[in-house]
């Protein structure tokens, strides 16, 4: 297989091309490294520093004609998507067009992987979202992340690509980089491991479902190699945890007490988010495998080393 891997420098797409390169994959990354970092891309990857909104981006992606495309690439802060929408939207929506085109005039493309999110649903309705589940994104990040799966599956039934999404719930683990709200774990564990003092936003209530990024990677390589997956599936554990009981974790994980402060709650943030991912077992054969105990001692472990 030749795999481009947009967002491959990245935290999970460097986890992921490292998969792909012990699977014997040959692999191209695209990335402009405005999170990613150059080390984390292995020598043995055609490495393109660029924005997936650039000419020579797409040039280099069509050039090199991938038979596979996971669309990692996005911008992820939540903020930036409230304060500067079109930007979000550029990256998130014309940029995910642009790579997903690019791909096809290659000649090659047969499949085609997205990394969409638990974004999409907004306030959560039930106990854990299914796909079914309303789509009433309250975030520009989340509107574009909607969008981007429309194209995705347009772009599927117009070309004959198969082409999936994931709607990832909230992602964690080593290689995290502490910028954004998805990246809490990484925030905390850092901060925690520096002797920093901690924010929680908001009474500390507030649920999300944390996934491992092994986790992820299995998921990804399993959409790859399912011939029928050309639907939208939740990664998710189906299990809510509190900011606070996250914090408790992680404490208990490095022996020593935190030092927290509260600050306001920040506008564009769900109150609760939590996952239902039968689809993903019964079409991908997919189930997670770490649970968060085990993953907050690996990710901190990374922090103190």
């Amino acid at each position: 297989m030749r795999v481009t891997v947009t967002g491959g420098a990245g935290f999970i797409g460097s986890h992921l091309v490292d998969r792909l390169l012990s699977d014997g994959c040959e692999v191209q990354v695209i990335d402009d490294l405005s999170t990613g970092l150059r080390e984390q891309v292995p020598d043995a990857v055609q490495f393109v520093h660029s924005c997936i909104t650039s000419e020579p981006a797409a040039q280099a992606v069509a050039a090199f004609a991938p038979s596979h495309l996971v669309h990692l690439a996005a911008q992820v802060d939540l903020r930036v998507s409230i304060e500067q929408p079109v930007v979000d939207t550029k990256i998130n929506v014309m940029g995910t067009v642009a790579m997903l085109e690019a791909a096809r005039a290659g000649g090659s493309l047969t499949r085609a992987a997205l990394a969409s999110s638990a974004a999409v649903y907004g306030v959560q309705q039930s106990d854990a979202a299914g796909e079914g589940h309303p789509k009433e994104p309250i975030s520009a990040y989340g509107a574009a992340k909607l969008a981007a799966e429309v194209y995705w599956d347009q772009f599927g039934r117009l070309h004959g690509v198969s082409t999936g999404a994931l709607r990832f719930a909230n992602v964690y683990g080593p290689r995290q980089s502490p910028k954004g709200e998805a990246g809490v774990v990484s925030i905390f564990c850092r901060r925690h491991a520096a002797g920093q003092t901690l924010a929680i936003y908001g009474s500390g209530e507030a649920t999300r479902d944390y996934l491992y990024v092994g986790d992820v990677v299995e998921a990804l390589v399993l959409m790859m190699h399912q011939k029928d997956a050309e639907s939208v599936y939740n990664l998710g554990t189906g299990v809510e945890t509190s900011v606070k009981s996250l914090l408790d974790q992680i404490e208990t994980v490095s022996h020593q007490p935190a030092d927290v402060r509260y600050e306001p709650a920040r506008a564009g943030e769900v109150a609760r988010s939590v996952l239902d991912a039968k689809l993903a077992r019964l079409v991908l054969g997919w189930l997670p495998q770490t649970n968060l105990a085990q993953g907050l001692a690996t990710t901190f472990g990374e922090c103190v080393r």
